[in-house]
């Protein structure tokens, strides 16, 4: 009750909420799509799951050199632009390179986000922070399999469907405050201050 009994840590923790919703939903969505691109499945799923590994790797750097706010957006309107270009070309072998560069960027906003919300939140709603951040996650990602369906109704759909969720919570995560190199917050009402002095400053 801690994350909503404040008004800026609830804001927070409804902002954040949703990105990692966005996260599950995009990332786990993107995994099962890429099977049912054109080409040979096998080929198209070990292909995603490869360059998604070893672009993992570039998510060191950029946790170390580069700001929250614009690295989330920029992951995030990358894997929307992505998906809304695969909408358009179903059925060719770009459409699987699509993919996957959206799966990576997806990936690496998933990283940032576990990042961000333990730099967000005090140490004493941090646990609980993280819990309801990945609950949000797996509802995300449970609904993804859904979307994924929707194609047998329309090829351009899903993606489409996918593409969405990934832009607004790029623009939301405006919202939230720049996190980069602070200290971690220990106390509530650290919490509470932590966008307010960033809109003094």
């Amino acid at each position: 009750m801690d994350l909503f009994r404040t008004p800026n840590i609830r804001k927070n923790a409804i902002v954040m909420s949703l990105m990692w919703t966005s996260c599950g939903y995009c990332f786990y969505g993107l995994a099962q799509f890429t099977g049912s691109l054109s080409g040979d499945i096998f080929i198209n799923v070990a292909i995603n799951a490869s360059v998604t590994y070893i672009g993992g790797f570039l998510s060191i750097p950029m946790l170390k050199w580069f700001r929250r706010r614009p690295t989330y957006m920029v992951l995030n309107f990358t894997c929307s632009l992505c998906l809304f270009v695969l909408a358009t070309c179903r059925g060719t072998t770009f459409a699987v390179v699509l993919a996957t560069l959206g799966t990576v960027c997806s990936y690496n906003a998933f990283v940032l986000v576990y990042m961000q919300t333990n730099e967000i939140f005090p140490t004493v709603v941090r646990s609980a922070a993280l819990g309801f951040g990945s609950m949000m996650a797996r509802v995300g990602s449970m609904l993804a399999p859904f979307i994924v369906l929707l194609e047998d109704f329309n090829p351009w759909l899903s993606p489409v469907l996918f593409a969405i969720p990934p832009l607004v919570t790029g623009i939301m995560c405006l919202i939230l405050p720049e996190t980069k190199g602070i200290e971690l917050l220990t106390t509530l009402e650290q919490g509470e201050n932590l966008g307010k002095m960033d809109d003094k400053t």
